[in-house]
């Protein structure tokens, strides 16, 4: 194989790791478009299933909910005792600090304690530099979305209405997400805090789309039973996010792709 495509794979891995953190996350807050308007029926019958990150008033609507999901990481999920060393590992290399909560500083911690955790699962080394710049543009991301919601519709962020979001989501999303559970497990044994920390990462986008979009959906005048309408709103909230945090973070500008 010539040098240069050596040099052309290896930067090939570097991109993909420095990616990893940021797709988990995109994965855990998937957009589920329905193709289908909602039917009468649905909007006004409330589920008896709710999907994880919506409230029933909004299922029944047709909105397009952001999904927690199991992870779909770098690493399969493995046996647990191996999880929690690779874990414990983690944690020797790097311990996040406790910041305050729902903050930027907060996620670029628990964004880059945990695209280490993933790296334990891998055979190739990742350049500090691409974790550190992979961390720090999803923290700036996930702080733009909180922004937008304060200036915009009036969010606020409680520890006690988090913590009723996530009891929704536990049973039908946490639970079957093994790498998670054990990365939290084993920030809690090292400090409680941490591990509420490392969930406000993992689930922030889809409790700050689940507290606003009520409010987005009324001074956009979506038709509660029309799909379109609800997806559309999404991509133009989504929009305004992107353009605040090319605003307030330029320095992102020449990455605005993601992570390099």
């Amino acid at each position: 194989m010539s040098r240069q495509k050596i040099y052309i794979l290896a930067a090939g891995f570097i991109i993909l790791i420095g990616l990893s953190a940021l797709l988990v996350v995109m994965d855990r807050e998937q957009q589920v478009i329905q193709t289908e308007d909602v039917s009468p029926a649905e909007e006004t019958e409330p589920s008896t299933e709710e999907d994880p990150g919506s409230t029933a008033g909004a299922q029944n609507s047709g909105d397009m909910d952001i999904e927690g999901e199991t992870n779909e990481g770098s690493f399969d999920a493995g046996d647990p005792s191996e999880l929690r060393e690779q874990a414990e590992e983690t944690l020797a290399e790097f311990t996040p600090s406790e910041e305050e909560a729902f903050s930027r500083a907060s996620f670029e911690e628990h964004a880059y304690v945990y695209t280490l955790f993933q790296q334990q699962g891998e055979d190739y080394a990742v350049e500090e530099e691409n974790t550190v710049s992979s961390a720090e543009w999803i923290a700036a991301e996930l702080d733009a979305w909180r922004t937008f919601a304060e200036e915009d519709y009036g969010f606020s962020y409680t520890r006690e209405n988090f913590e009723a979001y996530m009891n929704e989501q536990e049973e039908q999303v946490l639970q079957e997400d093994t790498e998670l559970q054990v990365l939290l497990d084993v920030l809690e044994s090292e400090n409680p805090e941490l591990s509420a920390q490392q969930l406000e990462f993992q689930y922030a986008k889809s409790f700050i789309w689940q507290q606003i979009r009520e409010d987005a959906a009324a001074d956009a005048e979506v038709n509660p039973s029309s799909t379109q309408e609800w997806n559309q709103l999404y991509f133009e909230v989504e929009q305004n996010v992107f353009e605040q945090l090319q605003e307030n973070y330029p320095e992102l500008n020449s990455s605005a792709d993601g992570p390099e």
